[in-house]
């Protein structure tokens, strides 16, 4: 979550940076809210062995698991009060 680090929001927007950092610190649960899923997927799959991390870094997944999470679309995360 990059955009709420200090230098980031100072380098971006300048003298308004607090104004800008505390908008994201507010709207981070609506992303937090949607990441959560994702994560807990990831989780569950470490605890199964559908996703093995290798020594050199690298891993491997389940074809299930890689044609779900791995694909070409973006997503998209969503606040409610924007469109």
């Amino acid at each position: 979550m990059y955009w709420l680090d200090e230098g980031y929001m100072k380098a971006n927007y300048g003298d308004n940076w607090k104004e800008e950092y505390e908008r994201s610190f507010n709207d981070f649960k609506f992303y937090h809210d949607q990441l959560k899923p994702f994560a807990k997927e990831i989780l569950s799959a470490l605890d199964t062995k559908q996703i093995v991390i290798l020594k050199d870094g690298t891993y491997k997944i389940s074809e299930d698991l890689k044609k779900k999470l791995q694909t070409d679309k973006i997503y998209k995360l969503k606040h409610p009060d924007k469109t």
